[in-house]
């Protein structure tokens, strides 16, 4: 039997729950450092919450349990809440394994096998945080599609792509390469009509469409203001080159944002009273892997789907 633990000190699961408290704190400090902007929310608040409660329950102050318990339930209900209302439903199951696990640490005065299945509860939490946060810094994640796809974000896409409120098209890859969902596309850029990303190595090609009622749009100064609108929005801004396409001109370029560094890709294309933006984008060291799929893409990018069929399909 367990030697019970003496009156007026916390128990072994108690300090087990302020380890706990003082690891998630520690991995949102280093999330804000290496990750900024990425949460969608700020953590700050928290990790001075857990900083304060888990370094009490592990020096022996008893007094503090009870907001250990507060913690575990807030940060379950409130956390938790966050996510759901992003749609990333395996947030919330893995965010509600954390304040069971805790619950279970700091209820009454538990076994070994009560603790044991604490731990096994917290430590895929731990896990997915520690790889999310080498993945978010390195760009590279070989399980991040199989994320992605639980949530519901992501469906798989190859062969010819059509746009959704333009009449444009642009051949997908065979392989690696999947759809992301229009509340997912549009959670990142409103102005998203179609995004393809390849999860594995974080790459992406995002097409956005515009219209100028009673106006031709002119090619070059597209260009110019994309181009503009690019050295705006990026630090350490550099054009490396300009390729010209069927209907358009590819510009590529390179920066960094949210203090990732990033190569591009930019088709511009003018159609008479409409515009598109080709969007394509990774780290340079994966943008390096998937240089020739992005190039073909961008190449395969049509306008207009239907004409460029009926033009092949005529004698």
């Amino acid at each position: 039997m367990r030697e019970p633990d003496a009156p007026g000190v916390v128990t072994t699961g108690s300090r087990m729950a302020g380890v706990v408290l003082l690891i998630n704190a520690s991995m949102n400090v280093a999330s804000v450092a290496l990750l900024p902007g990425e949460a969608g929310f700020n953590p700050v608040h928290g990790v001075i919450a857990d900083l304060v409660v888990g370094i009490a329950l592990l020096t022996g102050r008893e007094k503090w349990q009870k907001w250990a318990y507060v913690r575990a339930v807030l940060g379950g209900l409130i956390f938790g809440g966050i996510l759901a209302a992003q749609g990333n439903w395996l947030g919330v199951a893995f965010q509600l394994m954390l304040s069971t696990s805790l619950v279970l640490m700091l209820a009454g005065r538990p076994g070994k096998l009560r603790l044991g299945a604490a731990v096994a509860l917290c430590a895929p939490y731990f896990a997915i945080a520690t790889l999310g946060l080498v993945a978010g810094r390195t760009g590279a994640n070989p399980l991040n599609s199989a994320v992605l796809a639980a949530r519901g974000e992501i469906e798989p896409a190859s062969g010819t792509l059509r746009g959704t409120q333009f009449g444009y098209c642009i051949d997908v890859p065979a392989r690696n390469w999947y759809l992301r969902t229009e509340a997912a596309a549009h959670r990142d850029n409103p102005l998203s009509d179609r995004w393809l990303t390849r999860p594995d190595l974080d790459a992406h090609v995002m097409i956005i469409g515009e219209e100028v009622d009673g106006a031709i749009v002119s090619q070059a100064r597209y260009e110019e203001a994309v181009a503009g609108e690019a050295k705006k929005r990026l630090s350490d801004f550099h054009m490396v080159g300009r390729e010209p396409l069927p209907g358009g001109a590819a510009l590529h370029y390179t920066g960094r944002h949210l203090r990732l560094n990033l190569e591009y890709y930019r088709g511009a294309f003018a159609d008479g009273s409409r515009a598109y933006q080709v969007v394509a984008f990774a780290t340079p060291e994966h943008f390096a892997k998937v240089r020739d799929e992005l190039s073909a893409m961008m190449q395969s990018f049509r306008p207009r789907c239907d004409a460029a069929a009926q033009a092949a399909a005529s004698p």
